[in-house]
């Protein structure tokens, strides 16, 4: 329903952008969250654990419609179980754009490395050691999601670079020209029924 909503405002020349979600949790024991970034370091005796999770977004300023989305997360050093960083982001997009989606996932001794990204209802996920690269073209309402996250130790990381201005709406006077059409189509199939009968 929301995408439909989405679709019909940017179609009546409503100012539309890109909606975005974002979120980052550390864990070392205890939880702490961020709507961008978060790091936590928590130390029992010579043992110590950090985690990282940060989202960072760049407008290139180039031309409308051209930036791009970093997600990063690394835990460590020993590979605790008990150290944890997720990064995640939604984006709803307000137009169609050309988007470059680029990840890695690299899990150190005993971690764990994930990536994962849906789109319009198509998923890939990875895990340690691999990498993930498309391009795809979004349509108005479209929602992204992405997820990063590290156990124990080692990094993970998902870039979203997205290129294009939302599709340009009608002028005013346009949809003026368009119902007065629709109305004379209208008129004439009332008509033409009107002379169908006997």
């Amino acid at each position: 329903m929301l995408r439909l909503i989405t679709l019909f405002a940017c179609t009546l020349t409503l100012a539309c952008a890109d909606t975005i979600a974002t979120s980052a949790s550390c864990t070392v024991f205890t939880t702490v969250t961020d709507p961008m970034a978060c790091s936590l370091t928590q130390s029992i005796n010579a043992w110590s654990e950090t985690t990282d999770a940060s989202i960072a977004l760049a407008d290139y300023g180039a031309a409308p419609g051209f930036e791009q989305y970093s997600l990063n997360t690394d835990a460590g050093p020993y590979g605790n179980s008990t150290a944890q960083g997720t990064a995640a982001i939604a984006l709803t997009f307000a137009g169609y754009y050309t988007i470059e989606v680029g990840g890695s996932a690299m899990g150190g001794s005993e971690g764990l490395s994930n990536v994962n990204v849906n789109v319009g209802g198509q998923s890939w996920a990875i895990g340690d050691y691999q990498d993930i690269d498309f391009t795809m073209v979004t349509t108005p309402g479209e929602v992204l999601s992405g997820v990063v996250t590290t156990e124990g130790s080692g990094y993970a990381s998902l870039q979203i670079t997205e290129e294009g201005d939302p599709a340009p709406a009608p002028e005013p006077g346009t949809w003026v020209l368009m119902a007065a059409g629709l109305g004379v189509c209208l008129l004439r199939h009332y008509q033409h029924l009107r002379r169908a009968r006997p």
